[in-house]
């Protein structure tokens, strides 16, 4: 996490609902993981506000997000490499496990 205070601050945004704050630091969140450009900041509302993609992101422990991505290399390999299923129900199984990888 590059800037936690930045973090901190947009959950209290949320709280307080300041529209200001939120639009800004939102704009800078999505920009940083990739879900908007620049050119985007009227999409901050609906990618990452109302979906809550901060909160939920924050709910992981750096721990979690190690056992995260190791997963999501061992899926992608065994996948290329045929060890894994590709069905539908072998990607709902790998989403579940990281749904739960915090529990």
């Amino acid at each position: 996490m590059a800037n936690p205070q930045e973090l901190s601050e947009f959950q209290r945004a949320i709280k307080r609902y300041d529209k200001a704050v939120q639009n800004n630091l939102g704009l800078k969140i999505g920009v940083a993981a990739g879900l908007l450009s620049d050119a985007q900041a009227g999409g901050v509302y609906p990618i990452i506000i109302k979906s809550g993609v901060v909160q939920q992101a924050l709910s992981f422990r750096e721990q979690d997000y190690k056992k995260i991505f190791k997963w999501l290399g061992e899926y992608d390999i065994g996948i290329k490499t045929g060890r894994i299923d590709d069905s539908k129900i072998g990607f709902q199984l790998l989403c579940y496990k990281i749904f739960r990888a915090g529990a």
